[in-house]
């Protein structure tokens, strides 16, 4: 019985994750909309849709160890990006994209679990073109 109880237990979980996941890609299409429209330099953030932390990701795509040191660091200070609810956006993002520095694109993808279409060995230049060009394609 408990065993069913458990499974019942996961399913619902699961289904509860499904919902939001759904409610922020519907979110999301309105959001990257308006972002096709506006100037490309001031973009909204998108909501969260993929569960659980991007620092695996984060890890992956920084450029040196002091990069890498970084985004550890600020993962550890800030656990409340690292395990961001779906659903929600980072209150970190500056809609003023041209200022992002390379650890912003990685608390980005620490974030939201998504590399945005950055690729190791990236210029910063790249990155903030891959991360305004993210926000606007569905």
């Amino acid at each position: 019985m408990a065993d069913n109880l458990q499974k019942i237990h996961q399913e619902l979980h699961d289904l509860s994750v499904n919902v939001k996941v759904g409610r922020a890609e519907t979110a999301n299409a309105l959001i990257r909309l308006r972002n096709l429209f506006i100037s490309p330099s001031v973009l909204d953030a998108v909501q969260k849709t993929v569960p659980g932390s991007g620092i695996q990701l984060a890890r992956a795509l920084a450029p040196d160890q002091a990069a890498r040191d970084a985004i550890n660091h600020f993962a550890i200070n800030h656990p409340e990006v690292a395990n961001a609810d779906v659903g929600s956006c980072p209150a970190f993002f500056d809609a003023l994209l041209d200022g992002y520095e390379y650890i912003d694109c990685l608390k980005l993808i620490l974030f939201y679990n998504e590399d945005m279409g950055i690729v190791a060995g990236s210029e910063v230049w790249e990155c903030r073109k891959a991360v305004r060009d993210w926000l606007k394609t569905f």
